[in-house]
Formats: structure tokens, sequence, C-alpha cells
């Protein structure tokens, strides 16, 4: 068993170096000076006076947060845990070493018919679910002192959180082992290889993908001046996320698809709002027939890692490949400007992995405490959920998006 475990860590060790995610395991020093003590931060009033110590820690933490920066729980607490009817309660567990805080877990509880559940603060929008652990830290000893304080907390049925990757610290907590999980990849794209040799992307792309991207460029060009910009939040920034977000809209409803975010107005105008601010991680990048932009990728960046959050395209240009030309020379931006990793973020896809040369997995925790945690996690998700979601997805859109509003309403 020791050997397994210390193959176990050693894959892990050499995954966290290849990929960037080195950070967490670089000290193991720190135990404290005591027993460590957690907080719960329940209000938006309380959620502001943590503002400056939430952004030293983290940018101290040096793990890749794309979905618990401060500015992201601040944006998205005003549009869903923000009154006594929201449809979440902050539960954010801060994990302090004396008067030095040393770890923030973002979660919210949903409070259902079906239990009082922790989540993940950004549902239904983040894409990972991660904690922020103060440089030096063991983040197990800091996650041992959340437990403690989890289990005394009578109000909690159960814990979920989200595509957790390979490379956070919460992939290998011992409390966290998988009750029903369900493991999947995410493409990902190392850049380090690229920045230390000056090579370009598409010079080292497959012969394949490095033919189709220069034949639609060439097809593009014949129709107008063809360039790309980048913006990192602001007015434009937010005009390019609503057009996208129109644009993805009408893709879905054309492939009679949906998604919980697009059912969800209020996930939609946060992501706007976020967008529009010039002190988030926002990269907005667009490319541009003349002065009409034609295709538009969302991403979220945080320690020379971006996370490809949105594409979408113009579809008058669906046939001339503006979305795949647009992510080609994002993926070149990011080389250019020292990014190590471009994160294709969840769900997997087919046209991601064409782009990326590695894969991490993420997974999916249920964590029961309660009786009634236990019958949700098993009944609901593991049993009803599927069924009811095969079901759903087979009604008319119109029917869909009417029985979401009736659920959201009450």
């Amino acid at each position: 068993m020791t050997e397994v475990v210390m193959a176990i860590s050693d894959f892990q060790d050499a995954l966290a170096k290849r990929t960037g995610y080195a950070g967490w395991r670089e000290s193991l020093a720190r135990q404290g000076t005591g027993t460590l003590s957690v907080d719960w931060i329940t209000s938006i009033t309380s959620l502001m006076e943590l503002e400056a110590d939430w952004l030293e820690i983290q940018s101290d933490s040096g793990h890749p947060i794309y979905f618990q920066s401060f500015s992201w729980a601040k944006t998205w607490s005003n549009y869903f845990a923000d009154g006594p009817d929201a449809p979440y309660q902050l539960a954010i567990a801060t994990i302090r070493d004396d008067h030095e805080l040393v770890g923030i877990l973002p979660l919210a509880l949903k409070k259902s018919s079906l239990g009082n559940i922790l989540v993940g603060l950004g549902e239904p929008i983040a894409q990972y679910d991660d904690i922020l652990v103060r440089h030096g830290w063991n983040p197990h000893v800091v996650l041992d002192a959340f437990w403690r304080s989890l289990k005394q907390r009578v109000d909690i049925d159960g814990l979920m959180l989200r595509r957790i990757r390979q490379t956070s610290p919460l992939y290998t907590y011992r409390y966290l082992q998988p009750w029903a999980a369900e493991r999947t990849e995410v493409p990902i794209l190392d850049l380090n290889g690229y920045i230390s040799s000056g090579a370009d992307f598409l010079a080292e792309a497959s012969s394949g993908l490095r033919k189709e991207v220069r034949r639609k460029e060439k097809k593009l060009a014949e129709l107008g001046t063809i360039k790309q910009s980048f913006f990192r939040g602001g007015p434009e920034a937010q005009l390019l996320t609503r057009k996208a977000l129109s644009w993805k809209q009408d893709w879905l409803l054309a492939n009679n698809m949906t998604s919980r975010m697009f059912m969800d107005q209020n996930a939609l105008n946060m992501l706007i709002e976020y967008t529009g601010r010039t002190n988030s991680n926002t990269l907005v990048s667009a490319l541009y027939k003349d002065d009409t932009p034609i295709a538009i990728e969302l991403s979220f960046a945080c320690n020379k890692h971006l996370g490809s959050f949105l594409g979408a395209y113009d579809p008058a240009f669906s046939t001339n490949g503006a979305g795949l030309v647009q992510m080609q020379r994002t993926i070149q931006w990011s080389i250019e400007n020292s990014f190590s990793l471009y994160d294709l973020l969840p769900p997997d896809a087919s046209y991601k992995r064409r782009v990326s040369n590695q894969t991490v997995d993420i997974v999916d925790f249920a964590c029961p405490l309660s009786e009634r945690g236990w019958l949700t996690f098993y009944w609901w998700n593991r049993l009803l959920k599927p069924r009811l979601k095969q079901t759903f997805y087979r009604l008319p859109e119109s029917w869909r998006y009417r029985l979401v509003n009736a659920l959201n309403a009450g």
C-alpha cells in the first residue's frame, strides 16, 4: 500500500511540475502555531470586509483559480446570494492561524426540499471548484480545520464539489474520496515548450490543423481585412461578451441544446457585468472582418494560465472557420505574452483535443453529512436526476424554459 501511495504522489508531483501547478506542494513545513480557527462568511457585508485579506491570499497562493477571485465572489454574490429570497446563501469558509488568513474555501448554501447542500460559489457558471491556500502552507492541514468545522454544522446535509482538478489540493484530500463521482478529462495546452523555444503554435501543430487554419485564413481574407483584438475587461469587453452570449444562445437553440447557465438570466447578466470590470481577470479576444466582430472568445486569466470559458461566432461565418482562426490567434497571443498554459475548460470536446497536448482529470465529489444528505445524493443524484435529465432534454425548448422559470420562481 505504501508503494502505491508513493507512486500516486510521485505522479502528481510530476504532473504538477509539467502543468505549472507545482506551487501548492513546494513546502509542507508550516503546520500552524496551534489549532486553526474557521469562520463562516454568510453575508455580503462580511464578504466586503474580507477584501484586503482575500486579495492578499489570492495573489500569494500561486494556484491558478479562475473562479475563486474576490472580484468573482463579489459579483456572483450580488446576483445569487443577496437577500432572503436569493437562491443561495453565502457560506464561505475562512481558515486562520491566529490572525493570519491561510485558506479560503468559497462555498454557498443551496436550500431546497432535498436538503441544505453546500456547493461551490459560482453555480451555475463556474467551471471549477477550488480552494485558496496561502503559499507555504500544507493544504491538507488547512482542509482538516475546515472539515472539523463542517462536521459541527448540524444545519448542513451535504457537500457537493464539482469539477475538481487533478492538480487541486482538494483532489487528494482524504475525506473527499469519491462517494458518488464521475471522472472526466479536460484538454489543456502546455505552452512552456513554445515559450522556451520561441516556436510558433501553428508551425508546431499537426499538418492537418495547420493546413486547415491557413486555408480558413485565406478564405476569410478574401472577404475583407481580418484582425484580432484583445480586451482585459472594460466597456468593449462587455459589449463583446453580450454579443458572444447571444450568438451562443442562438447556436444552442438551432441545435436543440441548452445549458443551466443559458437558462438562467441572472447568470448571463452576472457574466456581462463581470467582464465589464477592469479589475476582473477577464480577457476577451475578438476576430474582426473590417470593423465587425465575427468570432469572440471569453477567457479568464490567473497566474499565467488562461482558461478558455466560451467561444462563439457569427452564424453568417459558420462555414468560414472564424472560430478556429480566432482560437489559434488567441493561443499564439498567449505564447507571446508568456502564459504557461491554455486551459480549454470542461466539458471535453473533439475540437479542444485538436489543439491540446495534455489532459487533466476532473471529478465531482458528493459528501453526505446526514441521513437526509445520504438519501439526496444516492437517490436523487445517482438514480433519479440522470433519468429526469434525459427526459428534460427531450422536451421542446419552449417547454424547458417554462419549466426552469417555474422552478426558479417557486
